[in-house]
């Protein structure tokens, strides 16, 4: 239903097209080879490599893909359906369910920062719950955006993908989760974070308190992906998946323990004039 939403709304955001079955409906129910139902779908291609995958992270490429974000959250504005009233862990509202797990956090230096961001945001979550709630795609990470080159040679957003943790949450846990992974390896990671939140506030508004609340739950979100990797490694030891962002989250949060979130605050305030 986003998908087909989405397009409705604004058709060059790069979601894709749900191909309808013969008989017109968006999916259809067969058995498998145990005789077990299996909802079918099949979407238009897209094509591009994960941005985790592509090089180089540049500033206009963030731009570019801050744009599509923005027209993005604007698309699904006026979007409601009943499945978005759930509860996930990925909730950045329910950030705080990580507080009674960071004993599975080995690493006593490693528990610290999580602990850090986790007290941050605990202080930070009133703030937070005043925000208006909006729907949001709610994971825009490094494997959720597909980036390409154009025949001019300049790379830009080819495709948004992974629907799957959509909610209804504030409208700043978007930025604050996509901005997350577009910082992760990069090698200028507060530019990079300024100019990503520049480009979409010229598209679609942020007022101060938001901008104050990006820094503090990216580094939420990191700590919330960390400490899931944690819990879920212990439950799947052999399932590469469950730690597919865990090393350039540890090395970013272990990096962003010496910037000042004032200052990011500030930084962030100016670049959107």
């Amino acid at each position: 239903a986003a998908h087909q939403h989405i397009r409705s709304r604004d058709a060059s955001v790069p979601v894709s097209a749900v191909i309808a079955t013969v008989d017109g409906k968006p999916w259809c129910v067969r058995a498998d080879e145990n005789g077990a139902d299996r909802m079918l779908w099949l979407l238009s291609w897209l094509e591009g490599a994960e941005y985790a995958r592509f090089r180089p992270h540049s500033l206009p490429l963030g731009s570019n893909i801050a744009n599509a974000v923005a027209r993005l959250d604007r698309a699904l504005s006026d979007f409601s359906h009943p499945s978005l009233h759930r509860d996930l862990k990925w909730n950045l509202l329910r950030a705080d369910w990580i507080g009674a797990h960071l004993h599975k956090i080995v690493d006593p230096a490693r528990r610290a920062i999580v602990e850090r961001a986790l007290n941050r945001y605990l202080m930070l979550k009133p703030a937070l719950i005043a925000q208006p709630l909006a729907v949001i795609h709610n994971d825009l990470n490094d494997y959720n955006l597909l980036v390409g080159r154009g025949h001019d040679g300049v790379s830009a957003l080819t495709g948004i993908v992974d629907f799957g943790d959509m909610i209804e949450g504030p409208l700043v846990a978007e930025i604050a989760i996509a901005g997350a992974y577009l910082v992760l390896e990069h090698p200028a990671p507060e530019q990079a974070l300024a100019a990503f939140v520049a480009a979409y506030h010229r598209v679609f508004p942020l007022s101060g308190t938001q901008l104050d609340l990006i820094w503090p739950l990216l580094l939420a979100r990191l700590a919330v992906s960390v400490t899931n990797s944690a819990v879920m490694q212990r439950e799947r030891p052999h399932d590469p998946y469950v730690v597919v962002s865990q090393v350039p989250a540890w090395q970013f949060l272990q990096r962003a323990h010496g910037i000042d979130e004032h200052l990011m605050s500030a930084r962030l305030r100016a670049a959107c004039g």
